[in-house]
């Protein structure tokens, strides 16, 4: 995970060298592993100032089929509440999270 996050940090150091970018309209959205680094970008990424976050974080399901982002949540959940990590985001974000136990990519045939 990190290393999606960091990755992404980077794309957005390319954005700003642009003159055709707004810093104030840059945004980042992603579903299932795509939701979770949109997660971690809204909770790290202060130049981020929309997120959608659409998978199963945000919550202590852990079903078998999760082992992608498991770990990092596991280590985040022991120093904070997932309140707190959505909070991050704040004032700098705006989040939208679409959340459900069921993800259609990961969990066919479960």
């Amino acid at each position: 995970m990190g290393k999606l996050v960091f990755d992404t940090m980077r794309s957005i150091d390319f954005l700003l060298q642009r003159d055709d970018i707004d810093p104030e309209r840059i945004g980042v959205a992603g579903n299932s592993l795509g939701g979770a680094k949109a997660g971690w970008m809204a909770a790290l990424e202060p130049r981020i100032k929309t997120a959608i976050v659409s998978g199963w974080a945000y919550d202590d399901v852990v079903l078998r089929t999760k082992y992608c982002t498991r770990l990092p949540n596991e280590r985040m959940r022991e120093q904070l509440s997932w309140t707190d990590y959505a909070s991050l985001a704040a004032p700098d974000c705006t989040v939208l999270l679409a959340n459900g136990e069921a993800d259609w990519i990961i969990d066919q045939g479960r």
